[in-house]
């Protein structure tokens, strides 16, 4: 979004109807990097609902804008749906039961349209920077491995490759060359997976895997007397 219009969206957000209960959200102008989990995952859930009401093409940054009207009659309808999308495939990953019969059958579905949406919204931000004049470099380093050459926006991310010089025409910019990246990070491909273990274990909220020191702090604060 334009800068005028994050000013707008952090005010607007301020008096937003949160549910019964939530804790409230700090201005994402000056504490989103400081975001825990659960603030991205109360900010995910009420995100649709609030971008519905709020969002006109006004909003939107031109660059940005531009690229998602190539492909996208409403580009407001397509971010909004977009955020719909992301909250229900999440909603339904996170939860301990999934009480809705076509969720369970179509999980895989749900989380599949999200992913391409996600990639799709990806794919305008990339082009929207590398449109951008005043969007930064390409990747630094004379012989940086990691640059990743643009093609359009429908291009599969998988059968870009790389490139020897960060010089080359149609390098990634750095802002587009990490959008790039997010479309293949892993923890958006494991969830094509998670079906699979829903069907063997249960609903994959259910599943609690402790990171690293933190599983021996969880036995720890249970059982303090065994020094695990």
């Amino acid at each position: 979004m334009t800068k005028a219009a994050g000013k707008d969206y952090a005010k607007f957000l301020r008096t937003f109807p949160f549910p019964k209960g939530w804790a409230r959200l700090q201005s994402p102008l000056h504490h989103l990097k400081s975001y825990k989990l659960n603030e991205h995952a109360r900010w995910g859930a009420i995100i649709p609902g609030l971008l519905r009401i709020w969002l006109k093409e006004a909003h939107i940054e031109p660059f940005f804008l531009a690229q998602a009207k190539c492909v996208e009659d409403s580009p407001v309808d397509f971010i909004v749906s977009t955020h719909a999308a992301i909250a229900k495939s999440t909603s339904l990953l996170a939860s301990g039961s999934i009480e809705a019969k076509d969720n369970r059958v179509y999980l895989t579905a749900i989380m599949k349209h999200a992913r391409a949406q996600f990639q799709k919204m990806s794919s305008m931000g990339t082009g929207s920077i590398q449109a951008n004049p005043r969007r930064g470099s390409v990747v630094g380093g004379q012989r940086n491995r990691s640059a990743t050459p643009m093609g359009p926006p429908s291009a599969p991310v998988a059968l870009l490759p790389d490139v020897e010089e960060d010089t080359a025409p149609g390098v990634a910019k750095k802002g587009a060359h990490q959008l790039l990246q997010d479309m293949k990070r892993p923890n958006v491909h494991t969830a094509l997976h998670y079906s699979r273990t829903a069907a063997e274990y249960g609903p994959p909220g259910l599943l609690d895997v402790l990171i690293g020191e933190d599983k021996h702090r969880y036995f720890n604060s249970l059982f303090p007397s065994l020094d695990i």
